[in-house]
This record gives structure tokens, C-alpha cells and sequence, in this order.
């Protein structure tokens, strides 16, 4: 199923009822029951809700003619305030969940017969205008020596990071995984494919992995969420300026994940 993220203006056009809504997801719940109307979890389970975006593909939408996939002619477009693309993941075939912050619009397109919708959704309120530094400004925080960073990754992760000890540890996990993925530990992936649909297949491609894992982590609160949100798009420029200078081997993407990983680690 052919799905890509592009740039569109926000129009909403319900044309077949509700497409898409924002529920809370409780993605560490275990042990729960429903007893009546009621759901109990165990004492103690410190629940914590994250505002996420539901995308139901509309019945109305599939292709008759196509058996094996009737919604092959089905894009959706998920992008926040900014237009930069908002990763998305199956729940069901027809149904995908949304996970970033602030507003998020939403595009649905039938490519066959052509036509489209358009949605808004407000995944969690505008973050909080932090008050004006004081004056003179809080002293920089030192940066180690030893801080590894031979393709200018390592620094900039270590920067911008939050100083949160649980997203820390789970971004750092990935950034190993994804170089261990490299050499087929404990399965191949790949950074690019020819084909544009194996580049958005976690099971495949080794950024689509990496975005899914990421979009995954519980956000422990919006400040730390935003932080984070940050350190992506500052450690996104330094990757593009590296591979700028020269073109990344399957080796040099594997030393420059764990330049990364290996900077979380240090940050107290």
C-alpha cells in the first residue's frame, strides 16, 4: 500500500464522517481488566496518557476490483505546523495511529477515482513560552573531552539532548540497534532501496525502523517531549552536513549511529 508524506494546506472536507479523531493512548497498561462498564488496572500502575491521532480509511474507498490489497490507490499525508512530515504506523489495514505533538494536519487521497480529504488534528496544546533568560545568562554547561566526535554527530547529540534518564537510554538503544542492523545483528536493514515503498518499511529500511521506535517512546511530559523534538531535527542537520563532506559506506553510517549512542550515554 502505496503511502507518502507530502506538503498540503489545511482544509477540513468530512465527507464520509469521521476519518480521523484524537484519543488518549495508556501504552505501558498490562494486567487490566474490564469488569461491567468499568477498566481496572493494578494499584501503583502510574499511567500516563499520550494524546495520539486515529486515521480510519473509509470503507467507500476500496477498490472492489483488488482482492488481494483493495486499498493500494490510498495515500495518506500526515505533517506538523511546520510541513515537516509526521511518521504514522498501522493499527489494522485501514486504520493508523498518529504520534507527534501539536497540530498535526492530515491529508487522505484516493488516486483512483481522484479525490481527497483534508483534517486537522490538535494532538496536545502550543508549548509554553519559556520566560527571558536571566542577566547575565546561567553559565554554559561543560562539554566533555572525550565526547566522540569524528563525523560531528556525537557533539551535537550530546548538546541538545534532554538530561531525562528513560528517554536517554531508549534513544540510545536505538541509535545502537539501528548500526548493529547494518551488519545483519540480529537482521539485515538497509538504509535506502530503489523501490520508494521498501524506504518506509520498518522491516526493511533502517531510518523507517528508527522513526517507528522513536514515535513509540511514552513522552513523560510536553517540555521534555519538545526537547527531544528538537535534538531530531538538530541531529538531522548534523548527519546532512557530515554526509555532505562525504559520501557514507555502510560503516561510516554504523560509526556515526553509535557516535551518537555512544554521546546519550555520557549525558548526565
Amino acid at each position: 500500500m502505496m503511502r507518502t508524506l507530502l506538503c498540503f494546506l489545511l482544509l477540513c472536507c468530512p465527507l464520509f464522517g469521521q476519518t480521523v479523531e484524537v484519543l488518549d493512548s495508556l501504552p505501558e497498561v498490562t494486567n487490566f481488566r474490564t469488569i461491567g462498564k468499568a477498566l481496572y488496572v493494578a494499584p501503583n500502575s502510574n499511567l500516563k496518557a499520550n494524546p495520539v491521532g486515529i486515521i480510519y480509511i473509509p470503507v467507500e474507498w476500496a477498490d472492489p476490483e483488488n482482492k488481494e490489497d483493495p486499498y493500494c490507490n490510498v495515500m495518506i499525508i500526515a505533517e506538523d505546523e511546520t510541513d515537516a512530515p509526521v511518521p504514522f504506523f498501522p493499527i489494522e489495514p485501514t486504520i493508523f495511529q498518529i504520534n507527534g505533538t501539536g497540530t498535526v494536519k492530515v491529508t487522505l487521497i484516493n488516486q483512483k477515482p481522484f479525490f481527497f480529504n483534508r483534517y486537522k488534528l490538535v494532538l496536545t496544546p502550543p508549548i509554553p513560552v519559556p520566560p527571558n533568560p536571566p542577566n547575565p545568562p546561567n553559565p554554559p554547561v561543560p562539554v566533555p573531552s572525550d565526547i566522540p566526535n569524528d563525523y560531528g554527530v556525537g557533539l551535537i547529540a550530546y548538546k541538545n539532548a534532554p538530561r531525562n534518564a528513560e528517554t536517554l537510554a531508549k534513544y540510545a538503544k536505538i541509535y545502537e540497534q539501528a548500526g548493529n542492523f547494518l551488519f545483519g545483528d540480529p537482521t539485515l536493514k538497509a538504509i535506502s532501496f530503489p523501490n520508494a515503498a521498501d524506504n518506509t518499511n520498518p522491516d526493511k529500511n533502517v531510518l523507517a525502523w528508527m522513526s517507528q521506535q522513536i514515535n513509540a517512546i511514552p513522552c513523560p511530559d510536553l517540555v521534555v517531549c519538545q526537547q527531544w523534538k528538537t535534538w531530531q531535527a538538530e541531529v538531522r542537520k548534523a548527519f546532512d552536513a557530515s554526509q555532505a563532506k562525504q559520501t557514507f559506506t555502510r560503516q561510516d553510517w554504523y560509526k556515526a549511529f553509535n557516535e551518537v549512542s555512544l554521546a546519550l550515554k555520557m549525558v548526565k
